[in-house]
């Protein structure tokens, strides 16, 4: 609030200068300056009668500033890819591929597309197998190279010794 005279009050002039200060940590968290460094800065601009806690204080706030100003950008930058999108849909014009194209991308930016693991992947877990993958007859599979998964044989049959 202004006094009657025209003068800021004590708050007022306090508040301008936290946020001047915060505003200095801020920059220098973006110049990845270590919390040592911003303390000795803070302290050579500002006068060494400050405290290290009020110190710790402003670069919370210049961290939280940031993280405001990061969210900010991004819901801002989503809006806008929704916007371009929305409008390829909504185009008479526009061809169906390309709708479908947008509509996924839609589907992504608000965490509605569902990623489902490759299909292969899925028969290898339930254990099924694909028929078109099964080696044609005189070739051998990898898990027959690797001598996995076929019928137990004997040693008389592999040819070892003491089988013939």
């Amino acid at each position: 609030m202004a006094k009657d005279n025209g003068q800021k009050t004590r708050r007022a002039v306090h508040q301008e200068q936290v946020r001047e200060r915060v505003e200095f940590v801020q920059t220098m968290l973006g110049r990845h300056f270590t919390t040592e460094e911003i303390k000795r800065e803070v302290r050579e601009k500002f006068g060494t009668d400050i405290f290290s806690s009020t110190i710790q204080g402003w670069i919370r706030t210049a961290r939280d500033w940031n993280v405001l100003e990061i969210q900010k950008a991004r819901r801002e930058q989503r809006a806008e890819s929704l916007a371009v999108y929305t409008s390829v849909i909504s185009d008479p014009n526009s061809k169906p591929r390309d709708r479908i194209m947008a509509q996924r991308a839609i589907d992504d930016l608000l965490g509605l597309r569902i990623h489902l693991p490759p299909l292969e992947r899925i028969r290898e877990y339930l254990g099924l197998v694909d028929e078109r993958k099964k080696p044609v007859s005189g070739e051998t599979s990898a898990d027959e190279r690797a001598g996995v998964g076929g019928p137990l044989q004997t040693p008389g049959e592999t040819g070892e010794a003491g089988g013939e």
